[in-house]
């Protein structure tokens, strides 16, 4: 039987996350997207990018050549100090929006 859903280590390997600690916001993505199955987590990492807001960080600029059509994951950088349940929830929240297709009102 193949395995339907990405390990961490694999989604490690896909995963666009810019500007931000990236060892620590890719463990939590990772981890979170483990819980997907593979077309839907592939989906995620192909047209995404996921962006945790340093506090230090008062803006920057993504440009067009950076986000080439992807859909824009952003977290607070409060996301760190959560327990790991309330990490997997909060991206697997976004993910269902994503994947939902919702639309921001």
């Amino acid at each position: 039987m193949v395995n339907e859903y990405y390990t961490s280590e694999e989604i490690q390997e896909k995963i666009t996350i810019r500007p931000m600690t990236l060892d620590r916001a890719i463990k939590i993505v990772s981890y979170a997207l483990t819980y997907v199955p593979k077309p839907i987590a592939e989906k995620v990492l192909c047209d995404s990018i996921f962006i945790i807001l340093d506090p230090l960080e008062k803006a920057f600029y993504l440009s067009k050549e950076v986000i080439d059509g992807r859909h824009i994951f952003i977290f607070p950088s409060i996301i760190y100090d959560e327990n790991e349940y309330n990490k997997k929830y909060d991206v697997l929240h976004e993910v269902a929006h994503f994947h939902l297709k919702h639309v921001p009102t």
